[in-house]
């Protein structure tokens, strides 16, 4: 497991990795998670370098695209050989399918794209009343918009981008009905994880409306679980809410999957 935290940990928020973004030299800090250059480097770090030895050796904020090339060129000449396969900057398959139009050369785009948005995030993030969750989902990815702001940013990138968001107290918190809305639409690891527990449908039954509603049962019968089964105290050295659960889920399955294997 601690080779490979973001894939399997099931605590969100005690992998290195997040910790590492959520640092004081992070994009999440307070003093640049408004501007545009904290946008920048949140999309770069979702849509581009999650789970990549580049992420885990460069710093996290970026004032450019430029910025970003220059620690690309740099990585290159520390780490010639590592470098030399895509994967090092860029893992297509980091949120578990293979996502062929994921690249580093997008993140010129995404830096176009943040400098557009820059007042427009700011204004989201600074209200004296937080946003509501989905606001800040569709900021990433307006529904309708397949292109959507940031190309490539799918809509699971985009939901766990703004989980990330609501952490830095930019949004608020997403609702039980909204973290069962993204699970229904991202159709992934939290899905097959209620399917492998027996609380929605089972693998072959095709999704509908009333999928929903039993995500939601779903979602509630794992956080009661939880709830009864650790103390107060286990459950906040977790991290455990809504936005764990969820996550908790997605590593349910793919560990099974795993140990089946084995």
């Amino acid at each position: 497991m601690a080779r490979k935290p973001n894939a399997i940990l099931p605590f969100r928020e005690k992998a290195d990795d997040r910790r590492r973004l959520t640092g004081e030299d992070g994009p999440f800090a307070p003093q640049v998670s408004k501007t545009k250059e904290g946008l920048f480097s949140m999309v770069v770090c979702r849509a581009i370098t999650w789970d990549t030895d580049f992420a885990r050796r460069s710093k996290q904020v970026f004032d450019s695209y430029e910025d970003l090339e220059r620690e690309r060129t740099k990585h290159k000449a520390l780490h010639p050989k590592d470098a030399e396969q895509e994967s090092y900057f860029c893992k297509k398959n980091a949120y578990g399918g293979t996502a062929f139009g994921r690249k580093f050369e997008n993140a010129k785009e995404y830096w176009d794209s943040a400098i557009d948005l820059e007042e427009e995030w700011r204004e989201l993030t600074s209200r004296e009343k937080r946003c509501a969750f989905t606001e800040c989902v569709n900021f990433f990815r307006p529904p309708g918009d397949r292109a959507g702001r940031f190309k490539e940013l799918g809509p699971l990138a985009a939901y766990l981008l703004a989980c990330d968001v609501a952490y830095a107290g930019l949004c608020c918190y997403p609702s039980l009905g909204e973290v069962a809305q993204a699970v229904y639409d991202n159709d992934a690891g939290a899905l097959k994880g209620l399917r492998y527990l027996g609380l929605v449908g089972s693998a072959g039954e095709r999704r509908n409306r009333q999928t929903i509603p039993a995500i939601e049962a779903g979602l509630q019968e794992v956080m009661k679980f939880v709830i009864e089964g650790y103390s107060e105290k286990e459950r906040e050295e977790m991290g455990f809410d809504i936005i764990c659960v969820e996550h908790l889920l997605c590593k349910l399955s793919r560990n099974h999957r795993l140990l089946t294997a084995a």
